[in-house]
């Protein structure tokens, strides 16, 4: 018997998919307890989004089907297939496809997401190289608009990755809110698509891009000589205090085929993405590196954990589990921990490595941002964790120095199966983890603090099915949500 919250779960309700179909994403947004606007996250072939919305409660998104909060079905939108071609314009454009001929397409969703503020869902898909629509939240059937060729968003490869969320980004036309997107590189007719970037949600359009008279540009492309080679698995994304973050894995470097774990970041208010910077994100134990990291959840932190961290109560947590590589490669094993990073300790780690180039220490850009050049040192600005990339030198940065964390728990390679979902829930004094695996299992954590922690309980939940990323909560958190490929089931908690 430990110390902290027991909780009896019960599984009480499942939704299956029709036999065919594949979930690509669900939005369960106003069923999560959060207090900050979440990322879209995607995975290599299926995803959900999660975000909270007060004004929508008790409603689900999946795929282009709306549930309540039982999982009864509400309503549906077939968006495909259509006649189309990954490697040919869209057939309206009039522009002919030499090579290729249309055939019926199946559309894959990579972004599904709720825009609050205009009162609509955002669905970005595959078909017509990768354009988005603006669905009415009360019928998915109800087209409001869409963008067209060649303003394209995501890629149409079903199996890339791609990350987004709705976050504060410079104000443009009174709105302060943009669609943040992150795309893994995948050499189709629109290759252009930026790897990093922000849009407006009014017509999905790229906020700034303006290289030639104002030199502002709010995307970061890599270097496509070397896209092909380096292959970035975007994770997660979150918005905090006035910076944007996107998790990923990727090569250490181009030539490099093992894999490491990254935090992406940029100044909410960069016009010119002058702030864009990566840092190598470590969660250890001993001697141990965990090299590729599963899944992450933002949150703050209960009272003991928060007392731990040396944080507030209303301070951000990133809770991220990690798996270690095989060599020389993106596939975990099953050996697996779970690390704790407060946000303000990524935002210190991450100004020192600023300073660091702006001392004339080590270079900027290189590997798949830019042919690399010696940092140049500059003391005329102060280089601080508020930096928002008022410097036009020493940019784009790959920083050196790694936000590291130890693991705060492990599982043993030969007791569990590979970490795929992480999620927490606060009760006062109490931070409880819920982590998913590749079996179905769902394992309950009490994080005492930043160094213990008491795995108490595990049990089956979709048995031989693997847990999508997220773990989301209802408002009042009594019942817990979980995805596989092909269902969704929630669980009831009684403390």
């Amino acid at each position: 018997m430990i110390g902290g919250p027991r909780a009896i779960w019960v599984n009480v309700s499942a939704f299956g998919a029709r036999p065919g179909t594949e979930v690509d994403k669900v939005d369960i947004g106003p069923l999560i307890r959060r207090r900050f606007e979440i990322c879209t996250n995607l995975t290599k072939e299926h995803s959900w989004a999660a975000d909270k919305v007060p004004e929508i409660a008790n409603t689900f998104w999946m795929g282009n089907e709306i549930l309540n909060e039982n999982l009864q079905l509400q309503s549906t939108a077939q968006t495909g297939p259509q006649l189309d071609h990954p490697l040919c314009r869209p057939r309206f454009t009039n522009i002919s496809c030499k090579n290729h001929q249309y055939e019926w397409t199946n559309n894959y969703n990579k972004i599904l997401l709720i825009d609050y503020v205009n009162k609509c869902l955002i669905s970005c898909g595959t078909l017509y190289q990768g354009v988005c629509e603006k669905r009415s939240l009360e019928n998915v059937t109800q087209v409001l608009s869409n963008n067209s060729y060649p303003n394209c968003v995501v890629n149409v490869n079903k199996s890339s990755y791609t990350v987004a969320f709705i976050g504060p980004g410079p104000a443009i036309n009174s709105s302060s809110n943009v669609l943040y997107v992150a795309n893994t590189f995948y050499d189709h007719l629109f290759a252009r698509i930026p790897s990093v970037g922000s849009r407006k949600l009014s017509d999905f359009t790229l906020l700034y891009d303006d290289v030639v008279e104002e030199f502002t540009q709010s995307y970061i492309r890599f270097d496509h000589s070397r896209l092909s080679k380096f292959l970035v698995h975007y994770v997660y994304g979150f918005s905090s205090e006035g910076y944007s973050y996107i998790l990923a894995r990727q090569p250490r470097s181009p030539d490099d085929k093992d894999y490491r774990s990254v935090v992406v970041s940029v100044c909410q208010n960069d016009k010119k993405y002058w702030s864009y910077i990566e840092v190598p994100l470590s969660c250890r134990h001993g001697d141990q590196e965990y090299n590729l990291l599963q899944a992450a959840f933002m949150d703050s932190a209960g009272r003991n954990l928060a007392l731990s961290l040396g944080v507030s109560l209303q301070s951000d947590v990133l809770y991220s589990v990690f798996s270690v590589g095989e060599p020389d490669s993106d596939r975990p094993t099953s050996k697996s921990a779970l690390c704790i990073f407060p946000v303000s300790s990524i935002r210190r780690v991450i100004a020192d490595n600023r300073r660091k180039c702006f001392n004339g220490e080590g270079k900027y850009g290189g590997g798949h941002l830019a042919n690399p050049q010696q940092c140049g040192k500059n003391t005329e600005h102060v280089i601080d964790e508020n930096y928002c990339g008022e410097v036009s030198a020493n940019k784009p940065q790959i920083g050196t120095i790694p936000i590291v964390a130890e693991a705060v728990v492990t599982f043993p390679e030969e007791s569990t199966a590979v970490v795929t979902a992480v999620g927490v829930d606060i009760t006062h004094e109490y931070t409880v983890a819920f982590v998913g695996t590749a079996n179905g299992h769902l394992k309950k954590i009490s994080l005492d603090s930043n160094t213990t922690a008491n795995v108490y309980e595990s049990f089956p939940v979709a048995p031989g099915e693997a847990f999508k990323s997220d773990v989301s909560f209802d408002e009042e958190g009594e019942h817990l949500y979980l995805l596989t490929t092909k269902k969704v089931s929630f669980l009831v908690c009684t403390f």
